[in-house]
Order: C-alpha cells, then structure tokens, then sequence
C-alpha cells in the first residue's frame, strides 16, 4: 500500500480502512513524501486513530520529486521484492539493495532548488520523514545521503542563510 503524505491523509476514514486492511493481510506500507510540498509525518501520525498509529509506528518512508522521477521509482523498487508465487500479486519488502542509481533525489533538491527558505524549509521537513527513526529505511537513506554529498550540501545552504543578518545589518 503507498500512501502520498499530505495534509490529514491519516484522517480519512478510507485511508484507514485500507491501512488496516492492507496491516490484516500483512502488506507492506509505504509513505511517499513529496520533496516540493510535504508535511511532518508524525504530526499527520497522532491524527489518526490509535490502532492505525500502531500500523504507523514503523513504515518505509519515499521521497519523491518530479525532476528526479526514474531515481524515486528506482527507490522505490529497491524497497520491493515481487513473490516467487506467480499467483500473489503483492510486493514484499526488500531487505537487500537491488538497484544502484548515483542520483540522490533528496540531495539533487537541496542543490537544485533550495535558494529560498519556503523551500528550504520543505525540503528539511521531508529529510526529516525520510530518516525518521520510525522509518524503516531512515539508516538506508541517511547512509545514501551521506555518501551523496547531503552533508556538504546541507553546509553550503546553512552558511547561505547565515551571512543574510550580517548583509540585512550592513543595508540598514
């Protein structure tokens, strides 16, 4: 089951009927957090009802960006593994890496995109649900993000928007 996180997706009484069925049936839940507009997952989290929090407290946690589509599917994928039952239609978790794609979608948008702190600001709230310690890929995507350059990445914009008090000072 994929979820797109956004505003009270948790609220709606479908959403939590498929939840807990897909839970029933032993399916493999997956948030996608959109790296242009999210939100913070465990606020949406405490809205939904408690046995849905209990189906939430350790779920897969995605990125996506539409300028880096073929690396989040392959994200996606590499969460995936297909049954050798040709008649059970449902993926299950992939515990070993199967794909290798060099492009980081989380990383590509804090080079690309993030110059204003609106989208600053997004991009951290869904590098936050992406390594939540209640995702179960948090430590596969904070090892990725390390070793694509997040960190340095993430320097770069902190210094950038720490020399703007200084100039704001200076112009005043």
């Amino acid at each position: 089951l994929l979820i797109l996180l956004m505003e009270d997706c948790f609220k709606v009484k479908e959403n939590c009927e498929d939840i807990l069925a897909a839970a029933a049936q032993g399916a493999e839940i997956l948030v996608m957090s959109n790296l242009e507009c999210t939100v913070m997952l465990e606020q949406e989290k405490v809205k939904a009802p408690p046995d849905v929090q209990a189906v939430l407290s350790r779920i897969s946690v995605v990125e996506y960006w539409k300028d880096c589509d073929s690396s989040c599917c392959c994200k996606l994928l590499d969460l995936l593994q297909f049954p050798v039952d040709a008649n059970s239609k449902r993926p299950q978790p992939n515990r070993e890496v199967v794909f290798r794609k060099r492009e980081n979608p989380a990383v590509m948008f804090l080079f690309q995109r993030c110059e204003e702190d609106t989208e600053a600001a997004v991009a951290l709230q869904a590098l936050a649900n992406l390594v939540s310690p209640m995702s179960k890929c948090g430590e596969l995507t904070r090892s990725e993000f390390l070793r694509d350059g997040g960190l340095d990445i993430l320097h770069e914009r902190f210094n950038q928007y720490l020399s703007a008090p200084p100039v704001a000072e200076v112009c005043c």
